[in-house]
C-alpha cells in the first residue's frame, strides 16, 4: 500500500477503516482493557499538554472551530451524544450552581438593570479608582443586600476578591 500521494493514502486508510470498523473497535477495546495504566498515562500526558502548552491549546481551539465550521451537523450529533451520556452529571452540576447565593444575587441584579431600576455599570465610575466601571461588586450576598452593589472596574474587582490576575 505504499502511496506517494498523501490524498490517495488518506482515502485508502479511510476505506480500510470503514471496511474493518468492527474489528478495529474490538481491538481498541481489548487493548484498553488489557493496558489500563498505559491508557491512563496517555490521557494524563494529553491533559498536561493541553493545560501547560499554550501553542497546543491554540491549535486545538482552531481545530475545533474548523471542525464546527466544516461539519456542523456531525459536531452537533457528537455534542448531543456527549450530553445524553453525561446528562445526570451536567444537570446536577447546573442545579448546584443555580442555587448559590452568588448566582441568585447576580440574577437579581441583572433583572434590576434590565428593568431600569439600577443603571448599567458602564455608565458609572469605579468607586475605588475613579476610572470607568464595567462591573458591580456585591459586598454581601444576603438576600436583603442583593441590590446593594458597588460599581467597579475589572482590575479593582479582582483586587477586592483577592485575585492576583
Amino acid at each position: 500500500m505504499p502511496h506517494k500521494d498523501p490524498a490517495a493514502a488518506k482515502e485508502y486508510f479511510r476505506q480500510y477503516h470503514i471496511k474493518n470498523r468492527e474489528r478495529i473497535l474490538a481491538a481498541s477495546k481489548a487493548y484498553r482493557e488489557a493496558n489500563p495504566e498505559k491508557v491512563a498515562a496517555g490521557k494524563k500526558k494529553c491533559y498536561d499538554r493541553i493545560k501547560n502548552d499554550p501553542e497546543f491549546k491554540r491549535k486545538m481551539s482552531e481545530r475545533q472551530k474548523r471542525l464546527w465550521r466544516e461539519n456542523p451537523e456531525h459536531m452537533k450529533a457528537i455534542a448531543r451524544r456527549s450530553y445524553q451520556k453525561n446528562r445526570k452529571k451536567i444537570l446536577a452540576k447546573n442545579k448546584i450552581r443555580s442555587n448559590t447565593p452568588e448566582r441568585k444575587a447576580r440574577e437579581a441584579l441583572n433583572r434590576a438593570v434590565k428593568n431600569g431600576n439600577i443603571p448599567r455599570a458602564k455608565t458609572l465610575e469605579c468607586s475605588i479608582c475613579g476610572k470607568g466601571a464595567t462591573q458591580y461588586h456585591h459586598p454581601n450576598y444576603d438576600k436583603s443586600e442583593w441590590l446593594n452593589v458597588v460599581p467597579v472596574c475589572g482590575f479593582c474587582h479582582n483586587d477586592l476578591h483577592g485575585n492576583q490576575n
